[in-house]
C-alpha cells in the first residue's frame, strides 16, 4: 500500500521534485463506506437508526484509522491529505445531482443510480461516471448538491483550504 511506502509520500510532496515551489500537492483517498463493517480494517460503523451524526462519526472513525496506517514519518504530510468518504458508495453523491433529495443514508445508490432513467449507466466505464457526474464542476451546482449528502458536504468543506473563494456550501 503506497501508504505504507514513506519514500513515495515524500517523494509526492518534495517541491523540487514535482513541481514549482508554487503549486500545492495534496492526496485525496477516497473510500466507500458500503462494505466497510465486512473487512479487517478496525473502522467500526457507528449506529445508524435516530442517529443525526451517523455520517460524521462514520466519517471520523474511518479517518482515524487511516490515519494509524500511515507511517509516523509521515505525520508532517497530515495537512496534504483530504478525506473524500463515500458514505455509503459514491454513487450516493451522484445520485443529488437526479433526485434532488437527501441520499446520505440511501440504501443501493448505485442500484437507484442504475434505474435513474436521465441517464445510460454502464458500471465500471469510466466515462460514464465522468459524463454523469459533470454538474460538479459548477460550483454553483456543487453547493446545491452538497445541501442533499452529509458525506459530500463534509469532503467539499474540507478542501476549503485549497480555493481562493469561500466556498459555503450551507
Amino acid at each position: 500500500m503506497d501508504c505504507e511506502e514513506e519514500d513515495f509520500i515524500k517523494a509526492f510532496f518534495d517541491k523540487n521534485y514535482y513541481t514549482s515551489a508554487a503549486e500545492q500537492r495534496i492526496i485525496i483517498i477516497q473510500l466507500d463506506t458500503a462494505e466497510v463493517e465486512n473487512t479487517d480494517t478496525g473502522i467500526q460503523r457507528p449506529p445508524k437508526a435516530n442517529n443525526p451524526d451517523y455520517c460524521q462519526q462514520l466519517r471520523y472513525n474511518i479517518i482515524t484509522q487511516i490515519k494509524t496506517w500511515l507511517p509516523p514519518q509521515c505525520e508532517s504530510y497530515q495537512q496534504d491529505l483530504y478525506y473524500a468518504i463515500c458514505i455509503e458508495e459514491m454513487e450516493a453523491w451522484i445520485l443529488t445531482i437526479y433526485q434532488k433529495q437527501d441520499t446520505t443514508k440511501s440504501a443501493n445508490p448505485k442500484e437507484k443510480l442504475k434505474r435513474e432513467p436521465k441517464i445510460t449507466f454502464k458500471e465500471g466505464d469510466k466515462r460514464c461516471y465522468d459524463e454523469i457526474s459533470k454538474e460538479f464542476r459548477k460550483l454553483k451546482n456543487l453547493k446545491i448538491y452538497c445541501q442533499y449528502n452529509d458525506s459530500l458536504h463534509l469532503f467539499v468543506e474540507s478542501l476549503q483550504s485549497l480555493s481562493k473563494k469561500e466556498i459555503n456550501v450551507r
